[in-house]
């Protein structure tokens, strides 16, 4: 697992070229502790930060070899090919030779045999940028999921700047670190997702989940190399569930494949729980998180109760080495910031800081871990995903539900000319346009596909972009077997009632997998990541938001409304089962770190 940065250019000195692109590397050590490197070109600058996770000898970036044009190819890349052992023996038997065992030079030698037809054979996570001096192009390809990121932005001398975060790109001379009105927009009305392919930081873009971008002087495209169709499911149920373990099994085979420990993050939930038992040879390291006062926590519109007990019991069955670690309040709060600073933008401390310090604990032990993310998204373990005869509203199915938006917390003269709601609709009816739904998919149906669409189009996006920063800020790889292809492309047929096998959600991969788990988290209802929210976690909150309120110099003040704030926190302050209010208090505070970290420029 790495962290990838570089920029085409024909205008910055050539005795500032290093510079640059080391300060621009420089922003992802943490991505890469175990080794940093650049190339400088006349016309290409690459930078790569290394956690050696495969071929620790090897697989040194960026790596360069000879196209069959005879010019350079530079490629530098983040993640991992799980299939690389296949494609290794394709390429050998078409003659191709290599120096290393890293699954970086089978990217880089399959590039060179199959050009921009390469990605679609790779089954992993990954984002890649590719160099070819023969057409000066550059390309930047990003996993068929989006689990690994990858941004970028245009320059006005016709260049491409690209990073894994936005950090990276936002250190580069020529981008300005601004906001612009839809990039408020994007900050308050969607909150936690962001729009496929659109960043709060102006003139930034995403590379979208299963495409490429190809840049070539000042003209960009983008290609999408994979996308997914629903698609008549003509296996019967038996049929169904063994194939959805098989497709399990064989994923987490792929992905506990690596020359540093792997170990397992284990909530006691169906979805770690299954990876777990799937995973679980050699000594299995299994890690969970809770709060050293525990007993107070309040559950939340999400979590429902501790994870602890359903976690040792796992470890137990499966017999992994089981560590919990209980996190204090006062790293709570130590660490709030460093989150802000890992995300880049505003975020929800409360879920995501217990989740940075979980991956710091274990990082020395099992710098590699599988998680559990995106099996909601497959088999319906959301409440929406299971809509009542009243659950008709026109919109994002969160939206109202498990997130009231934040648009209030805008000062009326900004929210006049930012709209929130509005901007929130014009997003939901672009993401509706991608919906692709079964010939004749009417009424029930044809809603549970929108909402699973959307959920995988929005929501998965913030889980595996949350999952990433908290796990990289840290230099750790987390691994996600429920994103693996083939796994995805089968299961997104499958009939919706059979989902909810057993009237549970996510019922047919309970059937799948409960004989690998005791009984009472086989049938576990859904619990989600354990909120930090209690009422001393509150106080921190509501203290720092109202020190915030009193500084009426803040930059946060030109957006966002103290009176308004203030109203909140009145309202709000004793109500410990509001985990609404301690998002919403938590992100007004992070704002204030955020504005402190960055010189932004807001409209």
């Amino acid at each position: 697992m790495c962290g990838i940065t570089g920029y085409t250019s024909w205008a910055i000195s050539p005795t500032l070229e290093p510079q640059v692109i080391h300060e621009m590397t420089s922003t992802l050590l943490p991505r890469g502790p175990d080794a940093h490197d650049v190339l400088v070109g006349d016309e290409i600058a690459l930078g790569h930060t290394r956690l050696a996770v495969l071929d620790l000898s090897g697989g040194a970036q960026p790596m360069t070899t000879t196209g069959r044009d005879g010019g350079l190819l530079a490629l530098t890349f983040s993640g991992e090919i799980y299939n690389h052992h296949d494609l290794r023996r394709e390429l050998q038997a078409r003659g191709h030779r290599f120096r290393t065992r890293s699954d970086t030079e089978v990217v880089l030698r399959a590039w060179v045999e199959w050009g921009i037809e390469a990605p679609a054979r790779f089954r992993g996570m990954f984002a890649v940028a590719v160099w070819d001096e023969a057409v000066r192009s550059l390309y930047l390809v990003r996993d068929h999921l989006g689990v690994k990121p990858l941004v970028y932005a245009r320059t006005g001398d016709g260049g491409t700047v690209f990073g894994s975060e936005a950090k990276a790109v936002l250190a580069h001379p020529r981008v300005e670190t601004a906001v612009d009105v839809d990039g408020l927009a994007e900050l308050i009305a969607l909150a936690p997702n962001t729009s496929p392919g659109h960043c709060v930081y102006r003139g930034l873009e995403e590379v979208a989940p299963g495409t490429m971008v190809v840049a070539t002087g000042r003209t960009t495209r983008v290609v999408q190399y994979w996308s997914w169709a629903p698609r008549p499911h003509t296996d019967d149920l038996t049929t169904t569930v063994d194939t959805v373990r098989g497709l399990l099994e064989e994923a987490v085979d792929l992905q506990r494949t690596a020359d540093r420990p792997v170990g397992a993050l284990l909530s006691g939930g169906l979805d770690s729980s299954a990876i777990t038992a799937m995973a679980a040879v050699d000594d299995l390291a299994t890690w969970a998180v809770d709060y050293a006062d525990g007993g107070d926590y309040a559950s939340s519109a999400l979590h429902l109760g501790s994870d602890t007990p359903y976690a040792k019991l796992v470890g137990e069955h499966v017999g992994s080495r089981h560590t919990t670690v209980y996190v204090t309040q006062d790293e709570l709060i130590a660490n709030h910031e460093a989150t802000v600073t890992a995300m880049d933008v505003p975020g929800y401390g409360p879920i995501n800081t217990p989740l940075m310090l979980l991956f710091r604990h274990l990082a020395p032990h099992t710098p590699v871990v599988l998680s559990g993310e995106a099996a909601d998204e497959l088999f319906g373990g959301y409440h929406w995903h299971n809509p009542g005869p009243d659950d008709d509203a026109d919109t994002f199915p969160w939206v109202g539900t498990s997130y009231r938006p934040m648009d209030y917390l805008l000062r009326a003269d900004v929210a006049e000319v930012v709209r929130p709601a509005e901007y929130r609709q014009r997003r939901y009816r672009e993401a509706l346009e991608e919906v692709r739904y079964l010939p004749g998919e009417r009424g029930r149906d044809r809603d549970l596909r929108r909402r699973h669409a959307l959920t995988d189009l929005y929501y998965l996006q913030f889980l595996l972009r949350r999952k990433d920063r908290m796990a990289m800020s840290v230099g750790v790889e987390a691994r996600v077997p429920f994103t693996d292809v083939r796994l995805v492309e089968y299961a997104g047929s499958v009939p919706w009632a059979w989902r909810r096998q057993g009237g549970q959600e996510k019922g047919i991969l309970r059937r799948a997998v409960k004989d690998l788990l005791p009984e009472s988290v086989a049938w576990r209802r859904k619990s989600g990541f354990p909120v930090a929210q209690n009422a001393p976690y509150r106080a921190y909150l509501w203290r720092a938001a109202r020190e915030l309120v009193a500084d009426t110099s803040s930059p946060v003040w030109t957006f966002l409304d103290p009176d308004t704030v203030t109203w909140l926190l009145d309202r709000t302050e004793d109500d410990l089962g509001d985990w609404t209010s301690t998002l919403h208090a938590s992100f007004v505070v992070e704002c204030g770190m955020w504005l402190r970290q960055r010189s932004v420029k807001l409209p």
